[in-house]
């Protein structure tokens, strides 16, 4: 196996990419359909990329910080105990949901009739099965609704506390 020597400072191919990805975004700023919003917390610290087997998570970098406690949810046998939201899925619908409040001006969003129309809004395809897009968003959005999700900031000019 051949081992690759980088000189100090040589950039790798995924630094490349992503370099060349950042000047996309930084030449053609947003506008009109193609801006999203979120809260500034959680573009510095959010929900876990990967499964997270405890009942609470809680991330912390600066002076930003989330908590996330897991719920229970009745599925329609009684309260079952649900997951910490973790991965792309419930990321992108928070972005989307916030977008949404934004544009619509409004606390209250349509999200459509079913996941798979709510996966469309979202600009996702629809698959069925056992792991497929249908089962994890569902999974996802039940993690998602049933727990507590806590943002904070603390600054030397104030301190804030957002529960959702």
């Amino acid at each position: 196996m051949d081992t690759i020597h980088r000189q100090p400072g040589e950039l790798t191919k995924a630094d490349g990419k992503l370099i060349d990805a950042s000047a996309k975004i930084m030449g053609a700023p947003a506008e009109g359909e193609n801006m999203a919003f979120t809260h500034a917390v959680l573009c510095q610290v959010g929900l876990p990329r990967s499964k997270f087997e405890g009942r609470e998570f809680m991330r912390q970098s600066g002076a930003a910080w989330v908590n996330v406690q897991a719920g229970y949810l009745d599925e329609g046998r009684g309260p079952v105990q649900q997951s910490i939201p973790y991965g792309p899925l419930p990321r992108l619908a928070l972005a989307w949901i916030s977008t949404q409040a934004v544009r619509e001006k409004s606390r209250e969003i349509t999200i459509g009739n079913s996941a798979s129309e709510f996966l469309r809004m979202l600009g996702k395809t629809a698959t069925g099965g056992r792991t497929g897009s249908l089962t994890a968003l569902r999974k996802q959005m039940h993690a998602l609704a049933a727990c507590r999700l806590q943002l904070g900031l603390h600054t030397a000019q104030e301190s804030f506390n957002l529960f959702l």
